[in-house]
């Protein structure tokens, strides 16, 4: 009979490591967004992580008095920390825009549509370079965990897509 229990107890302690891996890292917040102290809007932010990278989604809402938009976005991170793909989805004042950039190691690759408008646009980037959408707030986590890597005189490089690229520069910690 102690043969089966020191069984069980090998069959708990090889299990627990496995379903570990398979199951990600989730982490839900929400907030809201003011304006001259006058809330305009709310967002809801998702990060899920898992060995191969990390994937933030954002669902945000503004009103006026500022412009009334609304959308999802999301943003794929290779385990590497380099951008993989981004999805973005929005309404402002009533015009549709989708955007879908990839990314390669030296590239950043848009398509999608303002209204019935064509979007396409590549743009030079840095590896792991970060994706700085405007508009959301969600997406700036990636840019808080990198900020608390980095010294005075390093720098870092973005993509505010689908604009360009910008290199931020830390002049203190």
């Amino acid at each position: 009979m102690p043969a089966l229990y020191c069984i069980w107890a090998l069959l708990v302690l090889v299990a627990s490591p496995a379903f570990a891996q398979q199951v990600p890292a989730t982490r839900m917040s929400g907030f809201s967004i003011f304006l001259q102290g006058s809330p305009i809007g709310h967002e809801d932010v998702t990060i899920q992580e898992d060995a191969n990278g990390m994937v933030i989604s954002a669902q945000a809402r503004r009103s006026p008095p500022a412009v009334a938009a609304s959308g999802t976005i999301e943003i794929r991170y290779r385990a590497d920390g380099a951008p993989q793909s981004v999805v973005l989805e929005s309404t402002t004042e009533g015009q549709q825009f989708s955007l879908r950039p990839r990314f390669t190691d030296d590239s950043a690759i848009s398509e999608g549509s303002q209204g019935t408008t064509p979007v396409s646009k590549t743009d030079p980037i840095s590896p792991r370079t970060l994706v700085l959408p405007t508009g959301y707030f969600g997406p700036h986590v990636a840019l808080g965990r990198r900020l608390a890597t980095l010294n005075t005189g390093d720098e870092l490089k973005a993509y505010l897509a689908p604009y360009a690229a910008v290199v931020i520069k830390i002049t203190a910690t």
